[in-house]
């Protein structure tokens, strides 16, 4: 193919990776929750990475809060067209609860965040959370 069609292809791969990272989030809160990392009775990459397509999202095991199992399930969409980005997880009740307690921190990451967005766009590539959720963000902020 031609230019185009590889531009388009590292797009992809890093929008792909921005919505891989948020699945890796969510797996990361489930071994900080629960002590447990899925799939851990395995060795063979080939057969967790099948498990991961094949059977349900995993979810917490032990007792949360609802806001943080909705977090969780956000992240752990199986669908990455359906998986929330890492700026729309900056509008879930469990990270506006952490917000509210400490807004400077929270709007100095968000500041950071929409400025490597946008370098990514000025590159020419994305990161699959769209100018739109950065405008969005700041709005709120």
């Amino acid at each position: 193919g031609d230019c185009g069609d590889g531009d388009e292809g590292v797009r992809e791969s890093m929008a792909m990776s921005a919505k891989g990272d948020v699945w890796s989030l969510g797996i990361t809160c489930l071994y900080m929750h629960d002590g447990v990392v899925p799939h851990r009775d395995v060795d063979d990459v080939a057969e967790v990475l099948k498990r991961i397509r094949t059977l349900p999202a995993p979810t917490l095991k032990t007792k949360s809060s609802k806001t943080l199992a909705h977090f969780v399930a956000q992240c752990l969409r199986k669908s990455v067209t359906a998986r929330s980005s890492a700026l729309q997880l900056t509008f879930v009740p469990f990270v506006r609860n952490a917000r509210r307690r400490h807004e400077a921190e929270f709007d100095a990451l968000l500041t950071s965040a929409g400025e490597a967005t946008q370098r990514r766009a000025d590159d020419g590539g994305s990161d699959g959370d769209g100018g739109s959720d950065v405008a969005m963000a700041r709005e709120r902020r």
